[in-house]
């Protein structure tokens, strides 16, 4: 009974995805490793990355946080652009024209 609702659960998250039911997904993952190595205490990936980026260098953690900075607003990018591509953006021209109408907009 147990073994069939954990497998139900794990079909159910990996329907939904990562993005959706993150617990879900993780429970799912458990399941299917049959709970082997899991330790409440054992560090996750996320900490493990802490702990060397502390240990880094001044140089290479600077540049990691460049990195980190690019990926960032690459991310970024690519939002703006997806919401421009559908039209989540055209109020902000309309405001901005409106502004021009009644000579309100003000120069940068």
């Amino acid at each position: 009974m147990l073994q069939q609702a954990l497998s139900e659960i794990a079909l159910v998250a990996r329907a939904l995805g990562e993005r959706k039911a993150p617990h879900l997904s993780v429970a799912a993952r458990w399941i299917a490793g049959g709970a082997q190595g899991w330790h409440t205490n054992s560090m996750s990936e996320v900490e493990k990355l802490k702990s060397q980026i502390e240990k880094l260098p001044r140089e290479e953690f600077s540049e990691l946080v460049r990195w980190l900075s690019e990926k960032e607003w690459e991310s970024w990018d690519k939002e703006i652009e997806a919401d421009s591509a559908t039209g989540k953006l055209d109020f902000l021209v309309r405001e901005a024209l409106d502004e021009k109408a009644k000579k309100t907009l003000k120069d940068l």
